[in-house]
């Protein structure tokens, strides 16, 4: 099974570790923030295919996505990929689409899903670039981990043809540093847990396709990796996002424990008190925040908080004190 396909799975059977309370309050908090035209809100209130990806995201790990929900957002998705889309908010509304149609409540979504595989190459090849990486828009030369990870994921997803996987690899070893992590961009000299996460995840998912078709590939070495982001590890419980930034937020926390379950590496952090840090975000009128600085909540970060709890709860560890 591909990394990405594991790492979903275990997400959404960790769900069943969560107190039912929990998981209830947060359902309500995601089903009241969705808007007439069916998408969820950025965080100036409009309707955005970005946030509505996590807004459906996360109520699918709750097991709580309803017709309801699901016939406004597919109109809504709908809409929106009839127009011109930044790649990110095309990959968000393809997956969205890619969610709804998995979970059969909008069936109608079924000519989108057809158009979608040609849409996509239409957004996602004119960012790839001679070093084996993707752009973040077709006017940049410069490739970003982070999108060469969410392009390659979202072509798998629509079951597309692979990319040649030989440039890839060279890509993301260009990209290792030496604490172990990986680089955003390829003039940065320091690693940061987000593009280290997108690069273990997809050395993986490049490491299990080259076994599949019996081929060698060169890859980094994910063990420095492991110990890089467990020393991202801060006292309040959370991940930072580089050795740069002295406090954990919850993007980062999310990513890093992603790529940690994906190593079979969760053990190397204390997920005590990470769970802790997380408990910690919720707002008291739902949903959670994105650090202990941050004061408004909004579905994205609702997904990754989440999303956190259900893979501590999905690799073996017993979650103590949630309510």
């Amino acid at each position: 099974m591909l990394a990405l396909t594991e790492l979903i799975n275990r997400i959404a059977s960790g769900r069943h570790g969560l107190p039912e309370a929990l998981c209830a309050r947060q359902a309500s908090y995601l089903q009241g923030l969705q808007q007439p035209d069916g998408g969820f809100p950025n965080r100036h209130g409009g309707s955005d295919p970005y946030y509505t990806a996590f807004g459906l995201g996360a109520l699918a790990l709750l097991g709580r996505l309803d017709e309801q929900v699901s016939a406004g957002a597919s109109g809504f998705l709908r809409q929106r990929l009839r127009q011109r889309l930044l790649p990110v908010e095309f990959i968000a509304a393809a997956t969205s689409a890619l969610l709804l149609h998995a979970s059969r409540s909008d069936e109608s979504l079924a000519a989108t899903l057809a158009d979608l595989q040609q849409q996509a190459a239409s957004v996602l090849d004119p960012l790839r670039l001679p070093d084996g990486g993707y752009a973040k828009t077709a006017r940049s030369s410069a490739s970003s981990t982070y999108q060469t990870f969410l392009a390659i994921s979202c072509k798998q997803l629509l079951g597309m043809a692979q990319d040649d996987l030989r440039p890839v690899a060279a890509f993301l070893c260009s990209r290792q540093r030496p604490d172990g992590g990986f680089a955003e961009v390829d003039h940065a000299s320091s690693s940061g847990v987000n593009p280290t996460a997108a690069a273990v995840v997809l050395a993986r998912t490049i490491q299990e396709l080259a076994d599949a078709a019996k081929t060698e590939i060169p890859l980094p070495s994910l063990d420095p990796a492991a110990r890089y982001l467990a020393a991202m590890q801060t006292p309040e419980g959370g991940l930072r996002a580089s050795a740069l930034v002295p406090l954990a937020d919850l993007l980062s926390t999310f990513t890093g424990l992603v790529a940690l379950a994906c190593l079979g590496a969760e053990e190397s952090i204390d997920r005590a008190a990470m769970q802790g840090y997380v408990a910690d975000l919720e707002h008291p009128a739902g949903g959670f925040c994105g650090s202990l600085w941050d004061r408004q909540p909004d579905c994205e970060y609702t997904f990754y908080a989440l999303g956190t709890l259900a893979l501590l709860s999905g690799a073996g560890y017993t979650p103590h004190g949630l309510k």
